[in-house]
């Protein structure tokens, strides 16, 4: 069911948020990370409005990295792996599994 959901309505959904990952991406060099971190939360709670499970997973692990004080251009490497979670077109587990394992291999090496 959350898979149909997602497919769906989920066109109009990707696109904006692919937008607003695109935007947060623009300005990241003028954002401090306190409004980062409110972009990404939005981003995750769209993600979670419309099952982007990917997306989800992926939102997390950019907050952690904000949290470790990541920035700059290894913020820009998240962001451009959370475009591609959204991108995708995917909501299912195998998908949330795959950007998991992304996330964890950029985090780990």
């Amino acid at each position: 069911m959350a898979q149909a959901a997602w497919q769906a309505g989920g066109a109009g959904a990707r696109a904006d948020l692919v937008s607003r990952i695109d935007a947060v991406a623009g300005r990241l060099d003028r954002l401090g990370a306190t409004q980062l971190l409110d972009e990404v939360d939005t981003i995750l709670s769209l993600a979670r409005r419309h099952n982007i499970g990917p997306a989800i997973t992926v939102a997390h692990a950019l907050r952690a990295a904000v949290g470790r004080g990541e920035a700059g251009a290894m913020i820009q490497g998240w962001l451009q792996i959370l475009r591609d979670s959204v991108a995708c077109g995917r909501g299912d587990a195998e998908a949330r599994d795959t950007f998991a394992a992304a996330c964890h291999l950029r985090l780990n090496g």
